[in-house]
């Protein structure tokens, strides 16, 4: 993930959604921290699913960006990210 790629700063990742459950709509994508905003570059696998919408939300100390997903079927029965 990329917060400015004119060399600026990379966002500080606290907490992270480590996988989903079940595949279909509207499942949530949740990244924690600092320097993070709506125009963060987070790259998605074709075969983990499609971006549908994502809302950022500011706090004190750090930030809270959601990536809404539809997730692709799945082997195994669970996605996750490492």
């Amino acid at each position: 993930m990329s917060h400015n790629s004119s060399g600026g700063l990379a966002p500080y990742i606290s907490e992270y959604t480590t996988g989903f459950s079940e595949a279909g709509a509207g499942k949530s994508l949740v990244i924690k921290g600092s320097l993070l905003g709506l125009s963060a570059v987070v790259d998605i696998p074709a075969a983990l699913g499609v971006e549908t919408a994502r809302t950022f939300e500011t706090g004190a100390t750090a930030g809270t960006l959601t990536i809404t997903l539809t997730v692709e079927s799945y082997l195994n029965g669970k996605w996750g990210i490492y």
